[in-house]
């Protein structure tokens, strides 16, 4: 409890007794009255009243001695120094015989508190504050201590004792405070930001109320504190309390007082209460949620002027919807620390319209948000507008200008988020009228946001409320208003009068993640007249024109290689000089050909990027056109005519069954299902190219020619003559081209794959080409690989490269290999640690020899295991193209039941995710070596299963440990080193689950069920620890002889364990 030091009286009260005898007090026995006679003394300063601040006055006669002060409080019940008995003698506790023989008695009620001073300054007189002082007795007495105190010289005196008793005061009553007004439910802000209420002083006197108690009919409580300077509500005089004291985001409120967003204001029914420091309610409100008091959103309740007093405001029927607009730049209405009938403010509005905003780049493409956004205002004035303090405001971000900034009459101004030209695309503060206004959290929504400008008197001067509905949307480029339409407020605020800019500026920047990006090409026209919008598409396409081809990611992966492909679907050749073309997000090209530029009836033209050999993959275009780009996954190609009626568009997207190309395969209109403007709208009639080839860079396409015929699809049960044994995801470099699979002949005769297909169930596709004859002798191997490039592919020669067309995912995937005519012949599903083995840089998976190598074989994720042979350059290890290495390294060891005990378990880390962090810990209790491996662990619960796999075998030495994890890792899996990885598939359950340890003859060895902590413990961040004490099956089994893991922690991670090592002993 904290209360402002405002000094009553000198004259000592008479709740203050000096040298009094209090029936409970601390006293210093005769042997403690000092060897020189000093005697401080000791008054009272001020009104000893429960809850205020007094002020105890030490005089010191002279000297320049320590004083310290003992003060012990009657209202507590703890001892001195842990509880010594009383009396005891200082002596003792200084270890200076000067001072033995005086005692220091203290009630046994009694708390001793110290403090110390120099008596030397301020002419010995020192004031010592006691703010809210509590209801009760304290007994206080000075020792003046000689200043050779540290060569154990005695004392130099002592003060008589001071018996101090706090009384309560008038206080204030119930009904000097009353309840005024409350927002519960602010709209401009969110609840946590605007929540308030206001009280009236009713009295002639101010009331100080710190310390007083906020509280509800529920669990709110705050103590409002001040640290001890005062909350003072004015005599007469409204007083606002928030949780929120900024102006800028608590929806334009002067606050007094700011409490804790903890202290809610309910949006139904709620209470506040308000109570002194007697724990008397000095005001209370009960508001109702609407049956009688009001419930408004983004308005106060208000109580009516004539009903100020503690009785009226209980009455919900004398409150009301507050009609008064906050004060600019909020739109809620309210009427915080006035009469509530004042209204001193107009509604918002959008502003006066002196300046209004004109362009606005909230989403550049390659610099980042935080460096590249921008906006413009116009000064629509005939005088120059001077912006010093100004405030700007989004939401409940501002900022205000802080120093000159001139808008010319008639004029434009630019606000950079970032002002640094080198990072925000080239905008130069010194070369444009701009303002930067770095390091403030103002941002421009990309979806939408409201803006609005305000003078240093806080008058709305303009404003733009842009969305994602009405107003254009746009990438890498600002939106704009139309320079054609009247340069008013009213017209501005009407996003059919924007669009998106076609102008360009080109410059430097920092990506999203602060890296560096060169030669940024951006849209806008920052302090310069806008672009004229163009004309709109509009219309249902009308199909005399039909997008065929589109070439969105070309093998070089660049925009120069985009184009498309037009067919004029009509009986007589059109001119497109002139048409439109665009998307649905803000590209925009009007084509300019100088000239005509024909479609031949019945025939077909190539709009590109570029028309630069080198760089579009050495393809000459009808035309190249600038401002348009083809996304790489979805995006709208619309083709209109120069008055904006639609001739011909295609949607194309990923998610939506379209063909997702590979980089340099094309997409193409299925010739076979009719060329017409609703079959190019199908996404089933799309497939991509992968016949014809076009150009120098190794693209696959038909531009301007007819387009393949679409590929069969792969399909059936797969027939086996051919089975995958191997394939390598992840080469040691991280390349793709070190991707390669291999194809076994499981019969007797040589078989030839040239035409064959090889896909996955997604989107690679690659027909084999190998330009005659590709053959896969009986019973021998065949590989095929990503690239032929030993600098690249680890040094090794396939027999046949599909290039850019297919990609062996590092995680999930599929290889299918088909006919020409699509019946499967042998397919894999690789699950990545699922059943297969986890995909891992640099080395293949590999079908075991020992299994079956047939289809059924090859299926089977348990059968494959890692390469441990290395080819090539010695960086990856595999053995494409010859026999696979044994994943079985032999039989493992039989073994007699508790042979091998469970010791620990961590089913659930904290440190890591249990995917990656979970283990298991297994002991040989023999005198002699187990090999585990072909020994097979097993959950009751769902039989989740995995079976060991280790080359050379997987050794448990006499008397020692293995750890079995689902991640190999220790950078990444907590800390544990690993001796043996399972499948993810294998998972422990953080509640109730088991382990199941079964030999190579499936006899089982030993077995631990946990049960969610019924009798097993159930840690979290720590492992189930089998006492060290009780390594034997039976023991193993009771989960009385397990506890957590408290005293190792796994490798300074945080989580506990001792993977591998000996085991804690239970408490």
């Amino acid at each position: 409890m904290r209360l402002p030091q405002t000094l009553a009286s000198a004259a000592a009260a008479a709740s203050v007794l000096l040298g009094g005898t209090a029936a409970a007090q601390t006293t210093f026995g005769s042997g403690c009255a000092g060897a020189s006679g000093v005697t401080p003394t000791l008054a009272v300063n001020g009104t000893v009243t429960s809850g205020q601040t007094w002020f105890l006055e030490v005089t010191s006669p002279g000297g320049i001695g320590l004083e310290y002060l003992l003060i012990g409080f009657s209202n507590t019940s703890s001892t001195l120094l842990g509880g010594l008995p009383l009396p005891f003698d200082l002596g003792l506790i200084f270890a200076d015989p000067a001072w033995t023989g005086c005692p220091l008695n203290v009630d046994a009620d009694y708390t001793i508190l110290a403090r110390n001073f120099n008596p030397g300054i301020n002419g010995g007189v020192h004031q010592i504050p006691f703010p809210g002082f509590d209801s009760g007795s304290v007994f206080m007495q000075i020792i003046n201590v000689d200043p050779n105190f540290l060569t154990f010289s005695p004392i130099a005196g002592v003060s008589g004792g001071i018996e101090i008793i706090g009384t309560f005061g008038a206080g204030a009553q119930p009904g000097d405070l009353v309840i005024t007004e409350i927002m519960q439910n602010p709209a401009a802000v969110g609840d946590n930001l605007g929540e308030y209420f206001e009280v009236l002083n009713t009295t002639g006197a101010d009331i100080d109320v710190e310390g007083w108690t906020l509280t509800d009919d529920g669990s709110n409580l705050h103590v409002i504190d001040n640290g001890g300077a005062g909350v003072i509500v004015p005599a007469g005089s409204y007083f606002v309390f928030g949780n929120n004291a900024d102006f800028g985001t608590n929806g334009g409120v002067v606050v007094d007082y700011e409490y804790p967003a903890a202290y809610a204001l309910a949006n139904g029914d709620d209470e506040i209460v308000i109570t002194d420091l007697a724990a008397t309610e000095i005001a209370r409100v009960n508001y109702d949620g609407g049956p009688v008091f009001p419930d408004p959103t983004g308005k106060s309740m208000e109580l009516n002027v004539a009903f100020l007093n503690e009785t009226d405001n209980d009455n919900g029927a004398n409150w009301a919807e507050s009609t008064c607009f906050l004060p600019n730049p909020s739109t809620d209405l309210g009427t915080p620390g006035i009469a509530n009938d004042q209204c001193n403010t107009t509604p918002p509005g959008p502003g006066s319209g002196e300046l209004i905003f004109t362009e606005i780049m909230a989403n550049p493409a390659v610099v980042g948000d935080t460096y590249g956004e921008w906006f413009e205002v116009y000064n629509t004035t005939g005088a120059a507008i001077d912006m010093n303090g100004f405030t700007v405001t989004q939401g409940s971000n501002s900022f205000v200008v802080g120093s000159s900034f001139v808008i010319p009459a008639g004029g434009y101004g630019v606000f950079l988020r970032d002002g640094n030209p080198a990072n925000n695309g080239g905008l130069d503060p010194l070369s444009i009228n701009a303002y930067d206004y770095a390091g403030n959290p103002f941002f421009l929504g990309n979806s939408g946001a409201t803006l609005e400008i305000f003078d240093g008197s806080l008058n709305k001067l303009g404003s733009i409320g842009y969305d994602d509905v009405t107003f254009p949307t746009a990438n890498g480029r600002s939106i704009i208003l139309d320079p054609t339409v009247t340069q008013d407020l009213a017209t501005s605020l009407v996003g059919a009068n924007w669009c998106t800019s076609t102008s360009s500026y080109v410059g430097d920047g920092l990506d999203d993640g602060g890296l560096p990006v060169t030669g940024v090409t951006q849209f806008g026209t920052p302090v310069g007249a806008n672009d004229t919008c163009p004309i709109v598409p509009s219309g249902a396409p009308t199909g005399e024109l039909v997008v065929t081809e589109i070439m969105n990611n070309g093998i070089a992966e660049t925009t120069d290689q985009q184009w498309f492909e037009l067919f004029n679907a009509t009986g007589a050749a059109i001119d497109i000089d002139g048409y439109i073309l665009a998307d649905t997000t803000g590209d925009y090209h009007v084509i300019n050909n100088g000239g005509p530029l024909t479609v031949p009836a019945g025939g077909r033209v190539t709009l590109g990027a570029s028309n630069v050999a080198l760089d579009n993959g050495g393809i000459t275009h009808d035309y190249a056109y600038d401002g348009f780009f083809l996304g790489g996954f979805t995006d709208s190609i619309v083709v209109a005519t120069g008055a904006g009626a639609i001739v011909a568009q295609v949607d194309y997207d990923g998610n939506a069954g379209w063909p997702v190309a590979n980089p340099g395969h094309s997409l193409i209109l299925d010739p076979a299902v009719g060329i017409t403007h609703a079959n190019s709208v199908v996404a089933a009639n799309w497939c991509k190219s992968y016949f014809t080839g076009y150009g120098t860079d190794a693209n696959f396409g038909t531009p301007a020619a007819a387009n393949d015929t679409c590929p069969i699809v792969p399909s059936g049960v797969a027939t086996g003559e051919l089975i995958i044994t191997e394939f390598l995801a992840d080469g040691a470099s991280l390349a793709d081209g070190e991707e390669f699979l291999e194809i076994f002949n499981t019969t007797g005769a040589a078989i030839d794959i040239n035409g064959y297909i090889l896909a996955d169930a997604d989107n690679d596709y690659h027909i084999i080409d190998n330009g005659g004859a590709l053959l896969v002798p009986a019973g021998g191997y065949l590989t095929l690989g990503a690239s032929n490039d030993t600098l690249v592919n680890g040094n090794t020669t396939h027999d046949y490269v599909y290039g850019k067309d297919l990609f062996i995912s590092n995680g999930t995937d599929e290889l299918i290999l088909a006919t020409a005519g699509g019946a499967i012949v042998c397919e894999i599903a690789n699950d990545n640690g699922s059943s297969f083995p986890t995909n891992t840089a640099g080395l293949s998976a590999i079908l075991d020899p020992a299994a079956a190598q047939t289809q059924a074989g090859s299926e089977n994720g348990t059968n494959w295991c890692q390469s441990s042979s290395t080819y090539g350059d010695a960086t990856n290890a595999g053995t494409p193209g010859a026999a696979n290495d044994s994943c079985g390294g032999g039989v493992g060891d039989t073994a007699n039941s508790g042979d091998i005990i469970v010791t620990e378990v961590m089913q659930n880390p904290a440190a890591v995710l249990d995917s990656a962090g979970e283990y298991f810990e297994i002991y040989n209790t023999t005198g002699s070596a187990i090999d585990v491996n072909g020994w097979t662990f097993t959950k009751a619960a769902n039989g989740a299963n995995f079976t060991v796999n280790q080359i050379g075998g997987l050794s448990i030495p006499a008397g020692g440990f293995l750890v079995f994890g689902v991640n190999g890792d220790s950078l990444t899996n907590g800390g544990v080193t690993v001796d043996y990885v399972y499948p993810s598939a294998y998972f422990l359950g953080n509640s109730s689950d088991s382990i199941i340890v079964s030999d190579v003859a499936l006899t089982e060895i030993c077995r631990v069920e946990w049960d969610n902590g019924a009798t097993f413990p159930d840690p979290n961040g720590a492992s189930m620890n089998l006492d060290a004490g009780s390594f034997n099956l039976a023991a193993s089994l009771d989960g009385a002889n397990w506890c957590p893991t408290s005293l190792t922690q796994i490798g300074g991670t945080g989580d506990f364990g001792t993977p591998g090592a000996a085991n804690e002993v239970c408490p």
